[in-house]
């Protein structure tokens, strides 16, 4: 299922509304358990929705990172693939839950394993506390040109997320121009700022984007306006 950005929850989780409703001294033991409660869970409210984090934002500083072990069979073969997972960042920085988008079954087991053992410092979002729906890419390769291929292949993804995140990776190794200038027409507002970014990512081997960048000063999207003139920028544009 997708999550929602509208009714996204950002604060300090609220009271159920049985403690809210009572008077006097006998919330107070109620209080005191719902208060322990937050303390020693993610804080997994039914009716509140994570907040997507915004394109180009920085993610929580990440303070526990788990290796997945790939199988040994498919070591031996230097075999190179990439699982795209959906993940939920609870109000502790935990990961609550993990979602598979896309990438080889042989791999999303292990890749998943990992990724729930993940942790990061309490997200943010507008100096309040949240949970933060982020997507992130777990990758074995045996050499980074067959890595980045897997990424160009993302970009042609039918699931918008994966896209988006493979235009932001595509970024951080500073490769696929031509490949991210034809993002920048993608359907999805959150994959166009991904692409903008990244193609800013590459600085100045990016100039013959501008053009393209320079035209989506009239995008509808904010995030996407602001991305591309920054990228603009970056490239040696004006």
């Amino acid at each position: 299922a997708r999550l929602s950005d509208e009714r996204c929850a950002t604060g300090v989780p609220t009271a159920p509304r049985s403690i809210a409703g009572l008077r006097g001294d006998m919330t107070r033991p109620i209080l005191a358990m719902f208060l322990a409660a937050l303390l020693t869970t993610n804080h997994a409210f039914a009716d509140e929705l994570p907040c997507r984090l915004p394109v180009g934002d920085k993610w929580p500083k990440k303070r526990k990172h788990v290796d997945p072990h790939f199988p040994e069979k498919l070591r031996a073969i230097h075999a190179t693939g990439i699982v795209f997972l959906d993940c939920v960042i609870g109000y502790d920085g935990r990961i609550e839950t993990v979602q598979r988008l896309a990438g080889p079954d042989a791999f999303s087991e292990v890749a998943i394993a990992a990724v729930r053992r993940w942790a990061y410092e309490p997200p943010l979002l507008d100096g309040r506390p949240a949970r933060v729906a982020v997507t992130v890419s777990v990758f074995w390769f045996s050499d980074q040109s067959r890595l980045q291929r897997l990424y160009l292949e993302g970009l042609a993804d039918s699931n918008d997320l994966v896209r988006e995140t493979s235009a932001r990776d595509l970024g951080h190794l500073r490769v696929g121009v031509d490949e991210l200038v034809g993002a920048l027409q993608d359907p999805s507002p959150r994959v166009r700022a991904a692409a903008a970014q990244a193609l800013g990512n590459n600085g100045r081997k990016a100039r013959k984007a501008i053009p393209v960048l320079t035209s989506l000063g009239q995008d509808p999207d904010p995030r996407v306006r602001d991305l591309a003139a920054w990228a603009i920028k970056q490239a040696g544009g004006k």
